[in-house]
């Protein structure tokens, strides 16, 4: 899942190694223990402590990891103004995305139509940096940049083009995308 993706990108772009096993395969008594609420992933087990939920866990990682590259900025503001757009992702932009794709109809449109009113939104945030976070990828291009590599999916099962919705957001995921990190761990990453 896309979500997913962006946990393994920030553990990837800082250089931390961790074990990460076919957590698929691991049955109910586990997920009871690491996590005991949701009983689900992704859980980021460190010192034998766990922590949930993707975009906590790449804040975490950024906490206890900051000296190797910090994912979210200095500036008290900035880093809330990230937080608050990578929860607007998880909540009004990736929802709506599943209905582009897999539904029909008036679902399919309102989805659509929930799904640009989103990006459009995001694009703002650009401004005229490269990236979200400044001049380089930061917590929030994590967020949102495994959602770019499905932008042509999305185009095509819902008949629009999202570069003429949002230029610029598509000029920032071809930027994005075109760094090494894209390519070794985003598209290695989504058809695990």
């Amino acid at each position: 899942m896309a979500w997913n993706i962006g946990r393994e990108f920030a553990i990837n772009t800082l250089n931390i190694i961790l074990f990460i096993s076919s957590l698929r395969f691991l049955g109910k008594p586990f997920w009871d223990e690491v996590n005991p609420v949701q009983k689900k992933i992704p859980v980021l087990i460190h010192n034998g402590k766990s922590v949930c939920e993707s975009l906590i866990i790449v804040e975490y990682i950024d906490e206890v990891w900051k000296d190797r590259c910090p994912l979210l900025l200095a500036d008290p503001y900035q880093r809330a103004k990230a937080k608050f757009w990578a929860d607007f992702i998880d909540k009004m932009v990736y929802p709506p995305s599943d209905k582009v794709w897999a539904a029909n109809g008036e679902e399919e449109e309102g989805g659509k139509k929930a799904f640009i009113d989103g990006i459009k939104l995001l694009e703002g945030e650009l401004k005229s940096n490269p990236y979200f976070g400044g001049e380089t990828l930061g917590f929030l291009d994590i967020a949102f940049l495994p959602l770019y590599y499905w932008f042509h999916t999305f185009e095509t099962f819902g008949k629009f083009s999202i570069e003429a919705e949002c230029p610029k957001l598509v000029a920032w995921g071809e930027r994005s995308s075109c760094t090494p990190l894209y390519h070794t761990h985003i598209r290695s990453m989504t058809w695990r």
